[in-house]
């Protein structure tokens, strides 16, 4: 099942990614059905153990991403499901959301996608046996048809009558997962800790336009030397965040186990890791992103963009990227 959601959240990642007025004309068709049949499917599925698992918490945040989109262009419209047989199935999932809104514990966006985000998290307890409309082996019929086709399959339910009220909702403490951070990285990046994409803190310095300022110009008082023995290269670049696209201030490091980026300089865990093999290929993006002096860095499933202070600092990176991590 979360193999289908890791390929459909990589479809929409490739479509946020891309062209936003050939993302509105897809999403924006017939009142934006398609996305929001595939946000009803995603608020009304119940998941319990994997809940948490990256793979559903980043398909959630490109929905986000996509819906984001839309209204920044202003094609976002809530579409609602005509009252007839052939969308009963959505129907009972809008009364289902509804009902969990009345009790307090809608599906949350946002607390799904910053898991580190206060103290306690609430978790609706376990109803799949209560309410077969929110099965989770209906999770990829579901989704597929909203993203590819914009059709749920019908799922079949005991009765057509409101399902009975849900008991309230549990605080769970979710534990501290600092030291954990940067640890989830596999081969090309794809476990890139959630907190430090979905959720710029306090700590974090961005720019809109990051050909305004240099990121170099903000360290106040550098040391000398590097601060990774061995490593190729070293310095500040802006990188833009994989879902908000956000471009923060990064301490860049190459090394020959791989390309980490880290928030100072002295931090002991990289926020991502390139490893060797990994890497498509390292070319110019100014034209990607409207920026002078952008690298990208291209993996088999995203891709990395990064803005240096001058182009002799780009030139290098693009070099030594290339010839120390390139398959």
């Amino acid at each position: 099942m979360l193999k289908k959601v890791e390929g459909f959240r990589d479809g929409l990642d490739q479509a946020v990614s891309g062209d936003k007025q050939v993302l509105s004309r897809v999403f924006a068709a017939n009142s934006c059905e398609r996305i929001c049949r595939l946000r009803l499917v995603l608020d009304t599925v119940q998941l319990e153990t994997y809940r948490r698992d990256p793979r559903w918490m980043d398909l959630r945040k490109m929905c986000a991403s996509v819906e984001a989109v839309l209204k920044e262009l202003g094609t976002f419209k809530q579409w609602q499901p005509p009252d007839d047989n052939e969308h009963s199935s959505m129907l009972r999932r809008v009364m289902v959301r509804e009902l969990q809104m009345r009790q307090g514990y809608a599906a949350d966006e946002e607390a799904d996608a910053n898991p580190l985000q206060g103290d306690t998290v609430l978790l609706p307890p376990p109803v799949a046996t209560q309410h077969p409309v929110l099965a989770s082996s209906d999770i990829l019929s579901g989704i597929g048809a909203a993203v590819a086709a914009g059709a749920v399959a019908a799922v079949p339910v005991a009765s057509m009558q409101s399902p009975p009220p849900l008991p309230p909702p549990v605080e769970t403490p979710v534990p501290t997962l600092e030291g954990d951070i940067g640890n989830a990285t596999n081969n090309d990046c794809e476990g890139e800790d959630a907190a430090a994409e979905g959720d710029a803190d306090a700590e974090d310095e961005e720019v809109t336009n990051p050909n305004s300022a240099l990121a170099s110009a903000l360290d106040k008082n550098p040391p000398g030397g590097s601060t990774h023995p061995g490593s190729i290269l070293e310095g500040w670049v802006w990188k833009r965040s994989r879902f908000l696209k956000r471009w923060r201030r990064r301490w860049l490091v190459l090394l020959p186990r791989g390309l980490m980026s880290f928030k100072r300089r002295n931090d002991p865990v990289a926020t991502e890791t390139v490893t060797p093999g990994t890497v498509l290929r390292v070319y110019n993006a100014d034209s990607e992103v409207l920026q002078t002096r952008c690298f990208a860095v291209a993996l088999p499933r995203r891709t990395h963009y990064m803005v240096c202070d001058d182009e002799s600092q780009k030139q290098a990176w693009m070099r030594e990227i290339t010839r120390t991590l390139s398959r």
